[in-house]
């Protein structure tokens, strides 16, 4: 089994601004194996800047949201992993705010895998156990 590595899995100090801290962006040392069975790491977390949420009388979306590495001539997108697992997996993405308990966003997620309630469910496995 490959090594997944867990940049932190802080949340989103204000989700108006989305500025994560460095504990999130910058990865830590390689998770260690466990007996406790799967997790899940977040493998590239979303850009600090550059992007916003659209309402919807502005028409169709504007392009995915892009990955914290993200250049002119590479885009990257955030990216999920499910370690200590091998097979089939369904990964269910909600937005939500970052108070205790969490609470559904005034925004939501849109795409192709994404429902009109915006969780998106993108299906993994058995081999690549990746979603973007």
């Amino acid at each position: 089994m490959d090594r997944c590595y867990d940049p932190g899995l802080d949340g989103i100090p204000d989700y108006d601004d989305f500025e994560f801290s460095p504990s999130i962006v910058e990865p830590k040392d390689p998770a260690p194996e466990t007996a406790d069975g799967p997790y899940l790491v977040i493998v590239e977390q979303p850009k600090q800047r550059g992007f916003r949420f659209r309402y919807g009388c502005e028409g169709p979306s504007h392009g995915g949201l892009p990955g914290a590495s993200s250049e002119k001539g590479r885009k990257t997108y955030p990216t999920v992993k499910i370690c200590n697992y091998e097979g089939p997996a369904k990964i269910e993405v909600d937005l939500v705010t970052h108070s205790d308990p969490p609470r559904a966003h005034a925004h939501s997620l849109v795409g192709k895998q994404c429902s009109e309630l915006g969780v998106c469910a993108v299906s993994v496995g058995p081999k690549d156990s990746t979603a973007q």
